[in-house]
Protein backbone atom coordinates (compact mmCIF):
# COMPACT_ATOMS: atom_id res chain seq x y z
CA UNK A 1 0.00 0.00 0.00
CA UNK A 2 0.95 3.76 -0.87
CA UNK A 3 1.19 5.77 2.15
CA UNK A 4 -0.85 9.01 2.09
CA UNK A 5 1.45 10.93 3.70
CA UNK A 6 4.91 10.48 2.20
CA UNK A 7 3.75 8.08 -0.80
CA UNK A 8 6.30 5.21 0.51
CA UNK A 9 5.49 1.87 -0.70
CA UNK A 10 5.09 -0.38 1.96
CA UNK A 11 4.96 -4.32 1.88
CA UNK A 12 2.79 -6.61 3.52
CA UNK A 13 -0.02 -5.84 5.69
CA UNK A 14 1.75 -3.66 8.02
CA UNK A 15 -0.43 -0.85 9.62
CA UNK A 16 1.67 1.41 10.05
CA UNK A 17 4.32 2.93 7.49
CA UNK A 18 7.96 1.70 7.50
CA UNK A 19 9.21 5.01 6.44
CA UNK A 20 7.04 8.24 8.45
CA UNK A 21 4.87 6.36 11.24
CA UNK A 22 1.85 6.97 9.40
CA UNK A 23 -1.26 4.41 10.56
CA UNK A 24 -3.30 2.54 8.44
CA UNK A 25 -6.89 1.19 9.54
CA UNK A 26 -8.73 -0.77 7.23
CA UNK A 27 -8.84 1.06 3.60
CA UNK A 28 -8.39 3.99 5.84
CA UNK A 29 -4.69 5.85 6.38
CA UNK A 30 -4.89 7.88 9.88
CA UNK A 31 -2.67 10.40 11.00
CA UNK A 32 -1.51 10.75 14.68
CA UNK A 33 -0.05 13.25 16.98
CA UNK A 34 2.27 11.40 19.35
CA UNK A 35 3.86 12.85 22.42
CA UNK A 36 7.38 14.62 21.44
CA UNK A 37 10.72 12.64 22.31
CA UNK A 38 12.48 13.76 25.35
CA UNK A 39 16.13 12.70 25.41
CA UNK A 40 18.62 13.19 28.32
CA UNK A 41 22.32 14.16 27.89
CA UNK A 42 24.26 10.77 28.27
CA UNK A 43 28.05 11.38 27.53
CA UNK A 44 30.26 14.69 26.90
CA UNK A 45 33.46 14.28 25.18
CA UNK A 46 35.31 17.18 25.31
CA UNK A 47 39.05 18.22 23.35
CA UNK A 48 41.23 20.16 25.20
CA UNK A 49 44.04 21.76 22.96
CA UNK A 50 44.98 24.61 20.97
CA UNK A 51 43.56 22.62 17.73
CA UNK A 52 42.17 19.74 16.17
CA UNK A 53 45.74 18.25 15.31
CA UNK A 54 46.97 18.30 19.06
CA UNK A 55 45.39 18.01 22.66
CA UNK A 56 43.54 15.63 24.17
CA UNK A 57 40.07 13.79 24.90
CA UNK A 58 38.02 13.78 27.98
CA UNK A 59 34.72 12.13 28.40
CA UNK A 60 31.98 12.99 31.01
CA UNK A 61 29.70 10.05 31.69
CA UNK A 62 26.31 9.40 33.23
CA UNK A 63 26.01 5.97 34.54
CA UNK A 64 23.27 5.40 36.56
CA UNK A 65 22.75 8.70 38.52
CA UNK A 66 26.41 9.23 39.05
CA UNK A 67 28.36 11.64 36.43
CA UNK A 68 31.97 10.19 35.43
CA UNK A 69 34.99 11.99 34.45
CA UNK A 70 37.08 10.03 32.21
CA UNK A 71 41.11 10.79 31.71
CA UNK A 72 42.52 8.16 30.28
CA UNK A 73 43.48 5.27 32.80
CA UNK A 74 41.79 7.91 35.37
CA UNK A 75 38.28 7.60 36.37
CA UNK A 76 36.57 10.02 39.11
CA UNK A 77 33.39 10.73 40.16
CA UNK A 78 32.26 14.34 39.11
CA UNK A 79 28.82 16.61 39.86
CA UNK A 80 26.11 17.30 37.69
CA UNK A 81 26.98 21.00 37.55
CA UNK A 82 30.74 20.35 36.74
CA UNK A 83 29.36 17.51 33.46
CA UNK A 84 26.41 20.56 32.29
CA UNK A 85 29.56 23.28 32.42
CA UNK A 86 31.98 21.19 30.48
CA UNK A 87 29.22 20.29 27.98
CA UNK A 88 28.01 23.83 27.63
CA UNK A 89 31.07 25.75 27.23
CA UNK A 90 33.48 22.57 25.55
CA UNK A 91 31.34 20.08 24.61
CA UNK A 92 33.26 18.27 21.50
CA UNK A 93 30.40 15.62 20.78
CA UNK A 94 27.42 15.51 23.05
CA UNK A 95 25.31 11.77 23.13
CA UNK A 96 22.14 11.84 24.14
CA UNK A 97 19.19 8.11 25.10
CA UNK A 98 15.79 8.85 24.31
CA UNK A 99 13.60 8.95 27.55
CA UNK A 100 10.70 6.21 27.58
CA UNK A 101 7.05 8.73 27.40
CA UNK A 102 4.00 7.10 28.89
CA UNK A 103 2.46 3.87 27.52
CA UNK A 104 -0.92 5.99 26.82
CA UNK A 105 -1.65 5.80 22.82
CA UNK A 106 -1.20 8.37 20.11
CA UNK A 107 -4.60 10.38 19.44
CA UNK A 108 -5.30 9.68 16.03
CA UNK A 109 -7.78 11.36 13.32
CA UNK A 110 -8.82 9.86 10.25
CA UNK A 111 -7.98 11.28 6.99
CA UNK A 112 -10.40 11.25 4.14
Amino acid sequence: WSCTKCTFENEGEATMCQMCGNFRSGGAETSCSKEKAKYQLQTVVVHQGFNAGSGHYVSFVKEDKLWKKYNDSRVSEVTRSEALKAAATQGYLLFYTRIKTSDIPPKCILIN
